[in-house]
């Protein structure tokens, strides 16, 4: 490829000496690697189910190593963290939809403030 005078390749180059932040958040290091994860969802099996299955924590819906998610009690918004005590199954539903009412609540007290 030729690169012709003038042009960049991809996104703005930095000034020289400054500092750049990356966009966005990442949870990937509260979350662990995915060896852990696949090794806490294993544990959410054996802990609340029978190592094969376990009942979602809100619907009751059997869970399935390939289905389950994890559901943190206290969430990370309010310092939760994805340790053993603070966990708990659920199907990828529930789980979505727990995780929207707390942003909604948080946008609304965010408005009334």
């Amino acid at each position: 490829m030729v690169r012709r005078a003038g042009r960049r390749a991809r996104g703005p180059v930095p000034a020289r000496g400054s500092v750049t932040a990356k966009r966005g958040t990442s949870n990937r290091n509260a979350r662990g690697s995915s060896t852990d994860r696949r090794r806490r969802r294993a544990w959410l099996l054996v802990r609340f189910g029978d190592g094969r299955k376990a009942p979602c924590y809100r619907c009751g819906r059997l869970l399935t190593e390939r289905t389950i998610t994890v559901d943190r009690v206290t969430p990370g918004a309010e310092g939760g963290t994805y340790r053993r005590d603070n966990i708990r199954p659920a199907c990828g539903r529930c789980n979505s939809e727990t995780g929207g009412q707390l942003g909604a609540a948080r946008r609304t007290l965010a408005l009334t403030c």
